[in-house]
């Protein structure tokens, strides 16, 4: 599994999120699983979460790890 550190901005704070990223072929098509870390992968009881699976570049997969991240901190934000 890549790891993938990223920043991202939510109500004018900044945060930093861990993305991971694994490659699946199937025959001669490639597909992308998008996982994300509750904390920092180093921590071994930070288990991975699947997020969505069969996208067809890193790009794409990590736009949408992005926009799912915001979404989540927008939601956890508003409820407290």
């Amino acid at each position: 599994m890549r790891k993938i550190k990223r920043r991202i901005k939510v109500k004018g704070v900044n945060y930093e999120i861990w993305l991971g990223i694994v490659k699946k072929s199937a025959g001669k098509n490639h597909f992308l699983k998008l996982y994300y870390y509750p904390g920092d992968p180093a921590d071994e009881n930070n288990k991975p979460v699947a997020l969505k699976s069969a996208f067809k570049s890193e790009d794409e997969a990590i736009e949408f790890g992005k926009n799912f991240m915001i979404d989540l901190y927008e939601n956890a934000l508003t409820r407290n």
